[in-house]
């Protein structure tokens, strides 16, 4: 899915959606520590923008963005449907029941 592969992110708001998660989903104090982040990021992964300056609000906006194709990635990985589908385009998948004949 595009959560980061297909749609890379700011490392802003990949650090504040993970401190979100770790925080038990208290989003308002991630963001509120997120933008006390002053480190700089990692940019060997291709995955991470570099980063831009934003305020309170669009931080909050691009961190639900990222958290709802989050979602939407941990829903196909569970429907067998969608991952039977994904397996059959992939020749040297291992046979299984799920993959339609």
């Amino acid at each position: 899915h595009e959560a980061l592969v297909r749609k890379p992110r700011d490392p802003l708001v990949v650090a504040t959606f993970a401190l979100a998660v770790y925080l038990g989903g208290d989003l308002p104090l991630a963001v509120d520590i997120g933008q006390s982040i002053n480190r700089q990021h990692d940019a060997g992964f291709a995955e991470l923008l570099e980063p831009r300056m934003r305020g309170k609000k669009g931080l909050l906006a691009e961190v639900k963005d990222l958290a709802i194709s989050m979602r939407q990635a941990l829903t196909e990985m569970t429907d067998e449907y969608y991952v039977a589908n994904a397996m059959a385009k992939i020749p040297q998948a291992p046979s299984s029941d799920l993959i339609p004949v």
